[in-house]
C-alpha cells in the first residue's frame, strides 16, 4: 500500500503555509502579514538561513509571495500563540466530543453502556 506522509513538522508547516498563500492570493488580497512560531521556517523564507529539506517549498512560497504588493513574514513565540492555537483546535475538539457522544449513544442503543463512558 502506498502511503503519503510528511517527514517533519518543518515540512508540514511549510506545506501548510504554501497552501494558505495560494488561497490568499486567489482571493486577490494585495497585502499580507504572515506569522509563525516556527523560527526556522520564517528564517528560511526571509533568506536568513537555508534548509535543504524545504528548499523547494521555500522557492514556491517566495514565488507566490511576489504576487502581493506587500507581504511580511514574522516570527512570534509559541507562548503568544495560545489564543490562535486554541481557536484552531476548537473544531477538532468539537468533532471529538460529538464523535464520543455518538459512540456512547450507540453503546446505549446496543446494550453496552461501557463504550467510552
Amino acid at each position: 500500500m502506498n502511503q503519503s506522509f510528511i517527514g517533519s513538522p518543518l515540512i508540514a508547516e511549510a506545506v501548510v503555509m504554501r497552501t494558505a498563500l495560494f488561497l490568499v492570493i486567489s482571493l486577490e488580497f494585495s497585502a499580507l502579514r504572515v506569522f509563525s512560531d516556527n523560527s526556522t521556517l520564517i528564517r528560511a523564507i526571509t533568506g536568513d538561513i537555508q534548509s535543504k529539506e524545504i528548499i523547494g517549498i521555500i522557492s514556491d512560497i517566495r514565488s507566490i509571495s511576489s504576487g502581493f504588493a506587500s507581504i511580511v513574514f514574522s516570527h512570534f513565540s509559541g507562548s503568544k500563540n495560545m489564543v490562535a492555537d486554541n481557536l484552531a483546535k476548537r473544531p477538532f475538539r468539537t468533532f471529538l466530543l460529538l464523535h464520543r457522544c455518538k459512540l456512547i449513544e450507540l453503546g446505549h442503543r446496543f446494550g453496552s453502556s461501557s463504550i467510552f463512558s
